[in-house]
């Protein structure tokens, strides 16, 4: 596989060149085109000038901008583009190529000559806020908007085409003037837009499928539309039988139709307002992880007739012995459904009479026979689990119980101090939430429970691909955790500040939620669980030693963080904020978000990667000029050199300040 990937690199350097397009000396944009003239990366912040022979935007390539372009200029000898009031255009203007992101301007009018809005052209605008499109545009292109700080658009009567993710990540947007009569609206056209009040579909809709993950917007179709149809914001296909949407920002309480009989699965995800869902009794599945970011919902009515809740589980459980366990049968897989629910308001849950596979047990939903616990009333002050209890499927919501019970008959789980263990207590099953103080008993060895981890780690480091991201526990279990301490007699752990390390104290495993103050890792950790501070809500500063010269944190959650010091010594750091425009930001223990003031990074620095970070950060560093790597830990297909750690720092959109200039340091 590696040789391969070095042919197809060498392949592709043979067809491409570096083209160094400088408005003036000392300018910082950088470009890089194919013989033809197409570019297709451009890093860098400042102007952009554009030479006689660029012919275009490689149209696959638009994304790769990583720039902080203020504005754009074109030589007058160029026959394919042209440029006006600093945007890209092709000659004759009748598309739109590419607004720069780092423009200051907050509102932008389309000239009238446009037909056609370019892929990426309006992407990760940081300062536009209205955008007016003007009449005679046909086409919006995919990811037009993506990511960008926009609040107000309108798509005028003549627009006939909306491509994919036009909108996706655009978490400032709140209006939509919609004049077109659209035919198709999918592929996450307004995925993320967490602000959307209202969206007028027209009447000529079609296909709306897969566009409305994570969206506020109360929708809204013609009553002479074939295919669908609104009632309250509400979208369902036209014959009652499916809902498609319910409003993620829609207040109050909803009760299903008796005429659906089929609900999509992402018609209730992130609805923050939804307090009570009762299903009709058509429905017979209704798998759980759909309610995944209802973090309002207190009343869960389920019908007589709900056979399915989640056929994943079921169909891994058939293939398992009495000995595995639910988190064995996910391991496999390479993912867990831990935590995809987050309904930490959950305070009831209501089962139809008659219903031939689930029982409710002291709050909580079981299959029939009590040894699948499904869901439990995360809201209540205590749980009590049944006897026969062999699985528990969701352990890792945010919950307010201060105590956990079990019959001492349970053959599976153990309670000690009020928190839930495997039988052998060698294992934390379910923290309660209101501890502030936990003190771990002798035989315990796993407290993966009481860590949000946010992305999937490697034994040899961060990496990329299918499965990286996951989302394992961010839902901030011990949200009020202040003190963690270890019984003398445990051989795994100890304790040192209320922070919790390895037996020989050489790596940290977890930082308590709800710890005040700043932190110094002491010199001689080598290692920190990379997640050990992921949603310490209270830590105002953090200082890495230089014992750690290899370093991966993620510090998403982190609400009061203000400082980061990398100390001398360090080599190679990856920093994770989960700042970004994505669901995973919505989970209980990150909503807050971050806002880091400063971070500091030493001359040793040659390995870097910053993802997720707020990008009013100032990264203070050694402005080296060798090469350095965005990969981290082992090599990765991803991994390219870049200029310096300037440029890198620049070129991701954060502030910088140079510590001080140190020749051939590293």
């Amino acid at each position: 596989m590696k040789r391969a990937g070095y042919k197809l690199f060498i392949s592709i350097t043979i067809f491409l060149i570096m083209v160094i397009i400088p408005e003036k000396a000392g300018a910082k944009v950088y470009t890089e085109s194919r013989k033809t003239g197409g570019i297709f990366m451009v890093t860098g912040t400042g102007s952009l000038f554009i030479g006689a022979d660029v012919t275009g935007i490689e149209k696959d390539y638009a994304s790769s901008w990583k720039a902080n372009i203020t504005k754009i200029n074109v030589s007058k000898k160029n026959k394919y583009l042209i440029s006006k009031d600093g945007v890209l255009y092709n000659k004759k203007m009748t598309e739109l190529i590419y607004y720069p992101s780092y423009s200051k301007r907050s509102y932008f009018k389309v000239p009238g000559t446009v037909k056609t809005i370019g892929r990426h052209a309006f992407a990760g605008s940081r300062y536009l806020k209205k955008v007016v499109l003007n009449k005679g545009l046909k086409k919006i292109g995919g990811s037009a908007f993506e990511n960008s700080s926009i609040n107000s658009v309108n798509i005028p009567s003549s627009v006939k085409e909306l491509e994919g993710n036009c909108f996706s990540g655009c978490m400032e947007l709140e209006t939509v003037d919609n004049r077109a009569e659209l035919t198709e609206i999918s592929g996450s056209t307004f995925k993320n837009c967490i602000k959307l009040k209202k969206l007028n579909l027209g009447s000529s809709l079609i296909s709306v499928y897969g566009s409305f993950y994570n969206c506020g917007a109360e929708l809204y179709v013609g009553a002479e539309n074939e295919y669908y149809k609104t009632v309250d914001g509400v979208l369902y296909t036209k014959n009652m039988r499916e809902l498609i949407n319910y409003p993620g920002l829609k207040k109050g309480d909803y009760k299903l139709p008796d005429k659906v009989i089929t609900i999509n699965e992402e018609a209730f995800q992130y609805c923050h307002n939804l307090k009570r869902l009762a299903l009709n009794e058509n429905i017979t599945e209704f798998r759980l992880k759909w309610l995944c970011g209802c973090t309002s919902l207190e009343v869960l009515n389920l019908p007589a007739s709900l056979e399915i809740v989640d056929t994943d589980f079921e169909e891994n459980y058939e293939d398992t012995t009495k000995e595995n366990t639910y988190d064995k049968v996910y391991d496999d897989r390479g993912y867990t459904c831990d935590a995809v629910y987050d309904i930490p308001c959950l305070k009831r849950i209501t089962l139809g009479n008659g219903n031939k596979h689930f029982k409710i047990y002291n709050g909580a939903l079981y299959s029939y026979d009590y040894k699948v616990m499904w869901l439990m009333p995360f809201a209540k002050k205590s749980l009590k689990i049944h006897k026969n209890t062999q699985f528990i499927v969701n352990k890792r919501c945010q919950n307010n119980f201060r105590r956990i019970i079990v019959p001492e008959e349970n053959k599976y789980f153990a309670s000690y101090m009020g928190v839930l263990y495997d039988k052998a207590i060698e294992v934390i099953e379910v923290f309660p939430g209101k501890k502030n103080k936990y003190k771990i008993p002798p035989s315990v060895r796993n407290v993966d429970a009481i860590i949000n981890y946010v992305v999937r780690l490697s034994d040899y480091g961060y990496f990329y691909g299918w499965g990286a991201f996951y989302v394992g526990g961010c839902n901030d279990v011990a949200a009020n955790l202040k003190k963690i301490t270890v019984d003398k007699g445990n051989k795994y752990f100890k304790s040192s500040d209320g922070v919790l390390y390895n037996y020989d104290m050489t790596k940290i495993y977890a930082y308590p939620h709800a710890k005040k103050g700043s932190f110094k890792i002491p010199d001689g950790v080598q290692y920190i669980n990379p997640d050990a501070f992921s949603g310490a809500k209270y830590l105002t500063g953090l200082t890495l030693p230089s014992s750690l010269k290899s370093v991966a944190v993620h510090v998403a959650g982190c609400a009061s963080l203000k400082k980061i010091t990398f100390k001398e010594g360090i080599k190679k750091v990856y920093l994770y904020g989960g700042n970004e425009p994505d669901e995973t930001s919505y989970y209980t223990g990150f909503r807050g978000g971050i806002n880091i003031k400063n971070i500091y990074f030493p001359s040793t620095l040659y390995d870097i990667n910053i993802d997720g970070i707020n990008k009013s950060a100032v990264f203070h560093a050694y402005d080296n000029s060798a090469k350095h790597t965005t990969s981290y830990g082992q090599e990765s297909d991803d991994w390219h050199s870049i200029r310096s750690i300037k440029d890198y720092i620049i070129d991701n959109g954060y502030g910088y300040k140079t510590r001080n200039v140190i020749a051939n340091s590293i």
